[in-house]
């Protein structure tokens, strides 16, 4: 046997056992994600935080557009 069939039967072997955890990962993440998402939006929809995103564009457009 070649040395690339060996690694490759010996990556098989020990990573075979793993591959069901693919879909609970990326379940997870989608959930965590989308919590994260919600809190933001969450804040961001508040009027302090409106403001203060309102400030900030104005701020970066007065650079093309003089208010």
């Amino acid at each position: 046997m070649t040395k690339v069939i060996q690694l490759t039967r010996f990556i098989k072997s020990h990573l075979g056992n793993d591959l069901g955890m693919i879909s609970a990962e990326y379940a997870m993440g989608t959930i965590a994600a989308c919590g994260f998402a919600g809190g933001l939006f969450k804040i961001l929809t508040g009027a302090a935080a409106q403001d203060v995103l309102w400030t900030i564009v104005k701020k970066a457009l007065s650079v093309f557009v003089p208010w």
